[in-house]
């Protein structure tokens, strides 16, 4: 028999509502109670179902973020480069950093990060080896609609449509 991880309610194995580990993987500041394995019912409805679905929601959007790396500034040159950067580390994916630092961006409420680096040094455990990436980025809002007409120009050969 389990416990509720909201309301300690004991539980057996056909009514708990199971949460996978790595639920909730990007978001770093996750509240205690989403760190639970089992839920009953009615906690899973009213409070993990709700933040599971925002987490879903906001994941989705970090996915459709706008990247710019460093080495393409003058693609940036027109961005504000108002807030401080952004930076997380200690991932062993590349790609995982990259998103995770776009889920960051997005919880902030932008939709773009620019002057994105991401750096990868070695780690030795005696006769393993990993690496251990780090991103930074700083976000910014940017207008889609714009940068589809710039995207059309460079497309062109340089020449807007008529």
């Amino acid at each position: 028999m389990a416990a509720c991880g909201i309301c300690q309610g004991l539980l057996c194995k056909t009514c708990a509502q199971f949460l996978e580990k790595n639920s909730f993987a990007y978001w770093h500041a996750a509240p205690a109670e989403l760190h639970h394995k089992y839920y009953c019912g009615p906690c899973y409805n009213e409070k993990v179902g709700p933040a599971l679905d925002n987490y879903l929601a906001t994941l989705a959007k970090a996915k459709g973020v706008f990247v710019f790396m460093k080495f393409k500034s003058e693609e940036t040159r027109h961005y504000k480069r108002v807030e401080k950067p952004l930076q997380v580390e200690g991932r062993t994916d590349e790609k995982e950093t990259l998103l995770r630092l776009a889920y960051v961006a997005t919880l902030a409420g932008f939709n773009g990060l620019i002057d994105v680096s991401i750096v990868a040094s070695k780690v030795r455990n005696e006769g393993y080896q990993t690496k251990h990436w780090v991103a930074t980025g700083t976000p910014t809002q940017v207008d889609a609609a714009k940068l589809d007409a710039e995207d059309q120009v460079e497309r062109l050969g340089g020449r807007m449509k008529k």
